[in-house]
This record gives structure tokens, C-alpha cells and sequence, in this order.
């Protein structure tokens, strides 16, 4: 299966609204001190958020005449880990955008090990399981009122930040292929390729926010 741009603006489009109605269900639950349950939900919607990107970067390749991996494209849309990766990897870019190398750094050397711990707490807050140790684990001794609430609040901040990213670029398919950084190379580049892609899409983005 394959999508044009104009399913992949709607795709994203749908992801943004589905997240907010994932994070306000969450809210619903936390008030109501489930926290296990609020969570799950605050979880589901960074995941959802996180494909976004996915989508934004199969888009981009549209526009700039590379090929799509639609096989591997829709494998990673359904795949959780891999959606978590995505999503560290976002917010590492966004640290980088923002300054903030160091920070950028460490996450990138992270990104398996933490969607794995995320991918297990979600799976915590679901379902009863077992400890290495042979503690049984109950949703509800796993993901306490902290633990949801700091889950709760990083969700709100990737639909902002997801919000704000799509209103300063606009849709894909109004975008000019020229005005953008030259992704020819993508898939052969070196982490300092990649850093000179992420401070060159930074401009593009002040730029057009000044518009």
C-alpha cells in the first residue's frame, strides 16, 4: 500500500485530532486517579503524534523525487517500538534546533534502550505481568499518580509541539521542493550531514514563521 501527498496531509491531519482526544480522555481518567489506564492513553497519543513524522519524512521524500520504502513506511507505522525511536528522535532534533547539542547527543545514543523501558511501561499499565526477579506486576502498583502525570504532561507537549510544526510548514503538498534542504543524499548520511540537515530546516522554518 501506498499513500499520495494529499492522503499523507490528511493522515497527519488525523493523527494531530485523534491525539487530542487521546490526551483528553487521559485527563478524564487521572482526575478520576486511574492513573494506569490515563497512561495508557497519554501513551497511545505520543504514539500517534510520533507517526507524523513518519509520515512527514515518506512526504518529503515524495516531493523531492526519492523513492518511498512503503513496505517498510507502513511496517514502522504499526510497529510501537519503532514509533517510540521516532519519537525520541524527534525531540532530540527539536533539543539540536534549539540549541542544545549535548542534550541532542545523549538521546541519540539512547534511542533503543528508551523505547524499550517506554514500550514496557505501556505494557505495565495494560496488563498484569511478571518481574525478572518473579514479582507480579499489577497495572496499578507500576504507574503511579507521578508516573502518569509526567507521562500526561509530555504528551500535551509533543501535540503542541506537532500543532506548531504544522502550522509553521504547512501541508506537503503546497511545499516548493526547491526552497527546501536537498535530502538526495538521506539515507547515506553522516550524524554531521544530519545535524547540517536539522540547522538548515531550522532556518527554513524561522523564515517561514516571519512570512
Amino acid at each position: 500500500m501506498s499513500l499520495n501527498i494529499n492522503q499523507i496531509d490528511e493522515y497527519m491531519i488525523a493523527l494531530v485530532t485523534n491525539a487530542r482526544g487521546l490526551i483528553r480522555e487521559s485527563e478524564l481518567l487521572f482526575k478520576k486517579k486511574a492513573y494506569a489506564r490515563s497512561y495508557t492513553l497519554s501513551h497511545i497519543a505520543r504514539e500517534e503524534l510520533a507517526k507524523c513524522q513518519i509520515l512527514y519524512g515518506a512526504g518529503r521524500r515524495l516531493i523531492a523525487g526519492i523513492d518511498v520504502n512503503w513496505k517498510q513506511t507502513m511496517k514502522r507505522l504499526r510497529d510501537h517500538k519503532s514509533k517510540l525511536k521516532q519519537e525520541t528522535v524527534n525531540n532530540a532534533a527539536l533539543c539540536f534546533i534549539g540549541g542544545n547539542e549535548q542534550v541532542y547527543n545523549d538521546a541519540m545514543q539512547s534511542v533503543k534502550a528508551s523505547s524499550d523501558l517506554r514500550n514496557d511501561y505501556k505494557n505495565n499499565s495494560l496488563y498484569v505481568g511478571v518481574s525478572t526477579d518473579g514479582n507480579i506486576l499489577c497495572p496499578n502498583n507500576v504507574i503511579d499518580q507521578a508516573r502518569a502525570q509526567r507521562n500526561l504532561e509530555l504528551a500535551r507537549f509533543a501535540l503542541t509541539e506537532e500543532v506548531n510544526f504544522q502550522s509553521k510548514v504547512g501541508k506537503i503538498s503546497k511545499m516548493d521542493p526547491k526552497k527546501l534542504p536537498d535530502i538526495s543524499k538521506v539515507d547515506s548520511m553522516t550524524d554531521s550531514e544530519y545535524k547540517a540537515i536539522l540547522e538548515q530546516f531550522s532556518a527554513t522554518v524561522r523564515n517561514t514563521s516571519k512570512k
